[in-house]
């Protein structure tokens, strides 16, 4: 993905894997589930991870969540500890569970962005994922956007700007429409939740 500096210069930042896209370059990452089933290649991603930066998990997959193919997904968070603490790096995370192809509840989505405003003020940059990265992560990313002063519907279309040149993206994301009504009547004071 490309971007540019206040002063126009275009840069390009890459992404710790092909599905994954930076929301605020440098500082908040979305995407898939980074782990892999081979451990090996779980290590390898974990590296990678960590150089592009993050130092903030928010895992938005429920306890012990099967992928595609029935299977149970490989751990990551002592693979990525131990990988951190080798390179003298600190590494946070935190799971915050929301059903696949559902929404959290208004209180829990305040607590997920309030997590990645935290981050992003603090200089930490945090990934936030789910399984492949598309709805309950397009959701977090879309309520984000509405936060920071985008409307529903421009913020939909700012997530598929950012996700348009990952292995998947012209699939629609946040995935449901329950989800993306979600992002498009997202109002904090009206919801309670500010």
């Amino acid at each position: 993905m490309e971007y540019r500096t206040e002063d126009g210069i275009e840069f390009r930042l890459p992404v710790p894997h092909p599905l994954s896209y930076w929301v605020m370059p440098g500082r908040f990452l979305a995407g898939a589930y980074p782990g892999s089933p081979d451990i090996s290649e779980t290590r390898q991603r974990m590296v990678r991870l960590l150089e592009s930066g993050v130092r903030r998990v928010i895992n938005l997959m429920e306890e012990n969540e099967l992928d595609r193919y029935g299977r149970l997904m490989t751990p990551y968070g002592e693979i990525l500890c131990e990988i951190a603490r080798d390179r003298g790096s600190g590494i946070w995370q935190t799971r915050m569970p929301v059903r696949d192809l559902g929404v959290p509840s208004t209180h829990q989505m305040k607590v997920i962005l309030d997590e990645i405003d935290w981050a992003v003020s603090h200089y930490v940059p945090v990934y936030v994922h789910c399984l492949g990265g598309v709805g309950r992560t397009g959701t977090v990313v879309g309520c984000y956007l509405v936060r920071h002063g985008l409307s529903g519907d421009m913020a939909l279309k700012r997530i598929a700007e950012l996700r348009r040149n990952t292995p998947h993206g012209d699939y629609p994301s946040p995935e449901t429409e329950v989800q993306r009504d979600m992002v498009r009547s997202w109002r904090e004071r009206e919801n309670g939740a500010g």
